[in-house]
């Protein structure tokens, strides 16, 4: 099965039988897309759907840790690959990476979960007319209208599915071509989804995470990106951080000047787009990316003064940088960040808390904190 039959089959769109070329593969992905009302995925502008058509190119081809790499670096600052909601890049590149080894790519975990959490499962398609699998739940993105009638059997798509065929169809086909019926290499490349959970499952007390009151001391628009926000951050006791935030759709950088924020500290110093980035502003994102808001810490706090989670005790020791990495404490911590319907900022049901005071998006309901 070809990659562009599987990127069809994980959106649930039917294409064109034949052999095709790179570039007749993606012309016919976006045609088949656009011909099922699901226009949405390419790109809601020229620029966003030039980056449609390089991310399709970049699918189409063998994926190796050079590509992973670089993936991951693209990923540090974002939930899509293109714009602020789901597209045609996501579900190529998920579909080009679903069989890999990502679990030395945090920032790619992260991504690839987050790709299958914000899809709808939808009634049944049957898919065999086309494709030589079948017929499965396939997740598709949340578009205009009806998708409330849902069977019950299609919530857990996972469990309702023939195991080679759940969530997306791309069949593992390592062993077959092995030719073992089993396989004791334990360097066997782990599932990124598995690889998250097995590392985290230890690791899910939030106090690991060093969240601090930052006042931002200056703001600017990065040279070179139309996305970042670099910004100088007075973190208290002599610590001021420079930290590259890609926000710039939502706040214009005088807007930012003067504000408590709330900085995610223990974090790999990384270079993003030549600027050396040293943490992350924490924001609350709705549901359908339309809204990217600042958490902001309470009036009562000062730069420095860390966040806490009650009923987890304020003195705990957060992990380090290298210790966040190597546990993948963030991916496991990931999906508990979020706003709660007054926007208060939550992990699971514990509030983020400075003194007797909390941290919260105001109008940005049910969100969540990146």
């Amino acid at each position: 099965m070809s990659h562009f039959t599987k990127v069809l089959a994980s959106i649930g769109v039917a294409g064109p039988q034949g052999t095709f070329s790179d570039w007749e593969e993606n012309s016919a992905i976006k045609s088949s897309v656009l011909s099922s009302g699901l226009e949405g995925l390419l790109g809601s502008s020229p620029f966003a759907q030039n980056e449609v058509d390089m991310w399709l190119r970049f699918s189409s081809q063998e994926i190796v840790d050079a590509h992973l790499i670089a993936l991951n670096e693209i990923l540090l600052l974002k939930t899509f690959l293109v714009g602020n909601s789901i597209s045609l890049a996501d579900y190529s590149v998920f579909v080009a990476t679903a069989n890999l080894d990502l679990s030395k790519f945090s920032n790619v975990v992260r991504w690839f979960k987050h790709v299958q959490s914000v899809s709808k499962p939808v009634p049944e398609i049957n898919v065999c007319s086309v494709f030589s699998f079948a017929p499965t739940f396939i997740p598709v993105p949340s578009m205009d209208g009806d998708v409330s009638k849902v069977p019950e059997s299609a919530a857990t798509p996972a469990a309702s599915a023939p195991a080679s065929t759940a969530a997306v169809a791309v069949p593992d086909n390592k062993k077959a071509k092995e030719g073992k019926a089993k396989d004791t290499d334990k360097s066997k490349p782990v599932p990124a989804a598995a690889a998250a959970t097995e590392d985290t499952s230890s690791a899910l007390d939030p106090t690991k995470l060093e969240i601090r009151c930052g006042v931002v001391l200056k703001c600017w628009n990065h040279p070179d990106s139309e996305k970042l926000l670099c910004e100088e951050i007075d973190m208290g006791n002599g610590d001021v951080r420079q930290i590259a935030s890609g926000i710039r759709a939502f706040y214009a950088a005088e807007q930012l000047v003067g504000k408590k924020v709330v900085v995610l500290c223990n974090l790999k110093e990384r270079s993003i787009g030549g600027f050396k980035s040293q943490g992350m502003v924490l924001c609350a994102v709705s549901a359908d990316h339309s809204v990217i808001r600042l958490l902001e810490a309470p009036a009562s706090a000062a730069a420095g003064d860390r966040v806490t989670f009650p009923p987890f005790p304020a003195d705990s020791v957060a992990a380090t940088p290298a210790q966040m990495v190597k546990k993948k404490i963030l991916e496991g911590l990931a999906p508990g960040l979020r706003t709660d319907s007054a926007g208060v900022a939550h992990w699971n049901d514990s509030p983020f808390t400075i003194g007797a005071d909390v941290c919260a998006a105001p109008g940005v309901a049910d969100a969540v904190v990146s």
